[in-house]
């Protein structure tokens, strides 16, 4: 799968070739491994405040994780598979919380 992305990137940069627009520059490491204060992290943690938040006062954690997922912040990006694994692992820290808090 990664060969087909990578050809399908080298396919495209060639059609903006041809086309005469102007060469796209790769993302850097840098770009993407940023840490510390930033975009990405600011809307990050406002999305799981939200939740947070919504979740304790009405129960209803999803809408502003949903959200999250549909919109993310450059440069992190969701496929199919990593929302539905995001999704497990938050649901199974939400339960096993609750059910400490229950008992």
């Amino acid at each position: 799968d990664l060969e087909n992305l990578q050809q399908g990137d080298y396919d495209q940069q060639q059609n903006l070739e041809e086309a005469g627009q102007p060469k796209q520059q790769p993302h850097t490491n840098e770009e993407k491994l940023k840490i510390g204060p930033n975009k990405a992290t600011f809307y990050t943690l406002v999305a799981g405040g939200a939740s947070g938040f919504l979740g304790g006062m009405v129960a209803i954690r999803g809408p502003p994780l949903i959200f999250y997922f549909l919109h993310p912040p450059h440069p992190i990006a969701f496929t199919k598979d990593s929302q539905r694994a995001t999704g497990v692992v938050l649901m199974f820290f939400n339960v096993s919380l609750c059910m400490i808090f229950y008992l």
